[in-house]
């Protein structure tokens, strides 16, 4: 029995030329991944912020 492939396509919705600004070297956009954890959602009651799901992964994702 052959185990199905994940395939993942990705697709640039941006000219290069807007993102170089983003680096000191001028070659594009730099992507990493944010800090996981931060203050101010560390600071609300029980730490609710992080049990929104679309909320923690816009903030791992630097937004």
């Amino acid at each position: 029995m052959s185990v199905p492939q994940l395939q993942v396509d990705i697709f640039q919705i941006a000219c290069d030329s807007m993102f170089r600004k983003n680096r000191a070297d001028g070659t594009g956009w730099e992507w990493s991944w944010a800090d996981y954890q931060r203050a101010w959602m560390d600071a609300t009651p029980s730490r609710h912020a992080y049990r929104c799901l679309p909320l923690t992964i816009m903030n791992q994702t630097g937004w």
